[in-house]
């Protein structure tokens, strides 16, 4: 995977995060619905400011937007332990530790949150259904005909939304190396689950000195 791939991987996580943990302390988070359009209406937003936040491709589907890579990434934090789905989407206590352990990163990407919070802050207390009747009646340039329509108008399975590129955003979510390196191991599912075996191995006295 390229650094580029990697580095919108670790932002749609980290701010997936963040809109969770937001969503729920403004309003409540029943559902996968909602979760999909308030992403959606926050890289629509990032898009429109020449922003590179979030990187999802969102296609109309038989309840408005929907990107199959929000669900694999909320699947992937869910088996991380840092995200739950219950009778809400909520962070756990890892999740919450994870954002408080990134707030430098955060600060010195306020530009990035404050759209999300107003987003939030206008959509968190509405109902699933609510917020996907609102986001039909947007309208959007529909990429591959060049053309803006009623998001209820457009057919099944077209590409509404698509990942921002680098030569038409004029500022990225800034992270640097040294971030990168970081999150990259703690969103790496398998080097996690590594880390964690050799870490109770060495509590459990099973690793032995290797000699050189």
């Amino acid at each position: 995977m390229s650094i580029e791939n990697t580095k919108g991987r670790i932002v749609n996580n980290l701010l997936l995060l963040y809109l969770i943990d937001k969503t729920n302390k403004e309003g409540n988070l029943e559902d996968n619905l909602k979760l999909q359009k308030l992403a959606f209406l926050s890289q629509k937003e990032f898009i429109e400011r020449g922003l590179k936040g979030f990187s999802y491709n969102f296609f109309r589907w038989h309840k408005g937007p929907f990107s199959a890579d929000v669900n694999n990434d909320l699947v992937l934090l869910k088996q991380m332990n840092f995200a739950r789905w219950e009778d809400r989407i909520y962070l756990t206590e890892e999740g919450e530790a994870l954002l408080n352990q990134c707030e430098v990163l955060f600060e010195r990407n306020d530009a990035f949150l404050q759209i999300i919070d107003s987003i939030i802050k206008e959509y968190a207390r509405f109902k699933p259904d609510e917020i996907k009747e609102k986001v039909y009646e947007m309208k959007v340039m529909v990429p591959k005909i060049r053309k803006s329509m009623l998001i209820r108008e457009i057919p099944p399975k077209t590409l509404i939304l698509y990942k921002p590129s680098k030569k038409r955003t004029r500022r990225e979510f800034d992270i640097n190396e040294g971030w990168l390196a970081t999150l990259e191991l703690i969103f790496d599912e398998e080097a996690l689950e590594l880390l964690k075996k050799a870490f109770g191995d060495a509590i459990n006295g099973k690793i032995h000195a290797i000699a050189i």
